[in-house]
């Protein structure tokens, strides 16, 4: 596979609920711009998102998220996205993911639109991040509320 297109949702990969799943190197074809928003959800084995280098922007769904990453409990890297470069449209949501240390990877992420809820970030409940800074690449202003909350090692927004 080489490139996506998006469902009536707007997802153009959606990966939940896979007890065995270790890898997404399966998807390492995937090449340029994605119409559509990336979930990756409750993927109890999973251990990095390398395979996604090659995708360099995304949209949204229709709730207005671009990225969501929840509930991958054994995911402790996110560099498989340092291929993101530019405005995303949509909220960054980064939630629950035990042994996630840094958000190194979302580095070429200059600007970010927010959700329908009203939210640019929301970054909640990863309980070994120490720091924003995977996230100095942004730039100017965001469209909305940034949330931070639960995390428990973190010592540093800066980012």
């Amino acid at each position: 596979i080489t490139s996506l297109g998006s469902n009536d949702d707007g997802y153009s990969i959606y990966i939940h609920s896979n007890a065995e799943l270790q890898s997404l190197t399966g998807l390492a074809g995937l090449q340029g711009k994605l119409s559509g928003s990336l979930s990756i959800e409750n993927n109890s084995k999973l251990v990095s998102l390398q395979g996604l280098e090659g995708i360099v922007s995304l949209g949204s769904n229709t709730d207005g998220y671009s990225i969501g990453i929840s509930s991958n409990p054994e995911l402790r890297s996110l560099t498989g996205l340092a291929g993101l470069q530019g405005n995303l449209s949509g909220l960054l949501w980064i939630q629950d993911n035990a042994k996630l240390v840094s958000l190194q990877g979302l580095q070429g992420i200059t600007s970010l639109g927010s959700s329908d809820d009203g939210y640019s970030i929301y970054i909640d409940g990863n309980m070994e991040l120490r720091n924003l800074a995977g996230l100095a690449g942004l730039q100017g202003n965001l469209s909305g509320g940034l949330f931070i909350e639960n995390n428990t090692k973190l010592v540093s927004l800066q980012g």
